[in-house]
């Protein structure tokens, strides 16, 4: 009997395997036979960046797309001295909108571009080897930072978008030597506060560099995961949904290293114990690289590949914050996803080795169980900001819906929605770069409902 309610839960996942697979399709207009892209932004804009390499390695390149990925502009990157099947030589990319973006090198460098990756100037430098982790914070902040090079954990923070950088002196000397940028996510920012994820090697739990005013000081948080560190001794990747809640990658349990999400509610002090990203089967058999919370949802996307090689690739999602997960298996027979990047819970891109994937799903919830319940109207995230936010909402029923934006004199700024939906979970962005800096109101109506909250424009 056992045996047999086994093979009857296999069989109900795979037809949501085939079900699932539909929400995935495959970018065109870019090169995906020697690819392996790493790094991947999407704006609310519309705007998108890819950028990796090439396997085997021949040097470092990007796309980027204004259009939400419907058209594509080729753009070279500074190539550097080393690079491998598993890796390209830089760590992830950060980008203000379709001009401005900055990329860490594995030689150390920040390279920065203002005419959409036309020219590349080195920003900032150092001698130890890998920028491990790049970000905008706000429109003016960024972060850097990368190994230990015998002076303790590099961070380097500019204020002026980029362009000049100045060197930390804040990071406690109990910081852990190394970041870790194989998938491009080792480093999170939501609003002010910045995590920055370190390790040292096995015996060593890893660590946490934290801040929560824009980089200006530090601490550092020791995390004990849950295979202890002989074998946790690092993080893969890590998301925040806000400042308490937010996911991580992590190799462990045994000898074996196999991956598994693992979830805080406190900021990254503590961690739970493993979540498994395809219910009926060992961590052995899914084996994640990066996790992203939809901020303003309950819905978490995990991306990478089957567990065991040649890998296929393969996404997973959830509706309930992480605890109960849908499958895809991407098309493609071979790959493996190494990054994603989202501007709603519908919606987002996907890269890693040799396919680069969008996500779109054509209505907001797909699954008749994850209705809500209720309307709702959800503080845009990020908030404040500059030049774009995402607001979020919910709808019971269908209804006529109308999402405006208004100054504080009440006078009308932007319709962002005039439409009949279904019900399900929306989240729409707002671009306010002809607005100038204050504070605005955003109103929902939908039929008998209407709420309001507040937006910061920060210029």
């Amino acid at each position: 009997m056992k045996r047999l309610v086994l093979v009857i839960a296999i069989l109900a996942a795979l037809t949501c395997l085939a079900v699932a697979q539909t929400a995935w399709v495959p970018i065109t207009g870019i090169d995906t036979a020697a690819s392996r892209y790493k790094a991947v932004e999407y704006l609310p804009t519309g705007v998108i960046w890819i950028a990796g390499g090439s396997s085997p390695f021949t040097g470092n390149y990007g796309y980027v797309s204004t259009d939400n990925g419907a058209t594509w502009r080729q753009f070279g990157l500074p190539n550097t001295s080393t690079g491998s099947s598993s890796s390209t030589g830089i760590s992830n990319l950060s980008a203000l909108d379709a001009n401005t973006a900055l990329v860490g090198l594995n030689t150390g460098e920040v390279v920065r571009t203002t005419n959409g990756g036309v020219k590349w100037d080195t920003v900032y430098s150092y001698t130890n080897g890998w920028i491990d982790g790049v970000m905008f914070v706000t429109s003016t902040v960024a972060v850097a930072y990368g190994d230990d090079d015998g002076t303790g954990l590099m961070v380097a923070r500019s204020t002026d978008a980029g362009a000049t950088w100045t060197r930390s002196s804040s990071i406690p000397v109990t910081a852990r030597p190394w970041g870790y940028y194989t998938y491009g996510r080792g480093m999170d920012v939501y609003n002010n506060t910045i995590w920055l994820s370190t390790y040292d090697a096995g015996g060593v739990n890893p660590a946490l560099v934290k801040s929560t005013d824009a980089g200006a000081t530090w601490t550092v948080l020791e995390c004990v995961l849950p295979g202890g560190a002989t074998y946790d001794y690092r993080f893969h990747s890590i998301g925040f949904k806000d400042e308490l809640v937010g996911y991580a990658i992590c190799r462990g349990l045994s000898s074996t290293q196999v991956e598994y999400v693992i979830k805080t509610t406190d900021g990254g002090a503590t961690w739970s114990d493993t979540i498994s990203v395809q219910n009926i089967w060992p961590h052995s058999m899914a084996d994640p690289a990066g996790v992203i919370p939809i901020r303003g949802t309950d819905v978490v996307i995990a991306v990478g590949g089957s567990g065991a090689s040649p890998y296929s690739p393969r996404a997973w999602r959830s509706t309930d914050a992480g605890t109960t997960w849908t499958t895809y298996e991407l098309p493609g027979w071979r790959g493996f996803v190494m990054n994603a990047a989202f501007i709603s819970a519908t919606k987002g891109v996907a890269v890693g080795t040799y396919f680069a994937y969008m996500f779109d799903l054509p209505t907001a919830v797909s699954d008749p169980a994850d209705l809500p319940t209720n309307f709702t109207l959800g503080q845009n995230y990020p908030n404040p900001f500059n030049p774009a936010t995402t607001i979020p909402y919910s709808l019971a029923t269908t209804a006529n819906v109308e999402l405006n934006v208004f100054d504080l004199l009440g006078r009308h700024v932007a319709t962002l929605v005039n439409a009949v939906q279904g019900p399900g979970r929306y989240a729409v962005p707002f671009d306010a770069s002809r607005l100038s800096s204050g504070v605005y109101v955003y109103t929902l109506r939908a039929g008998a409902f209407t709420e309001s909250k507040q937006l910061v424009i920060l210029k």
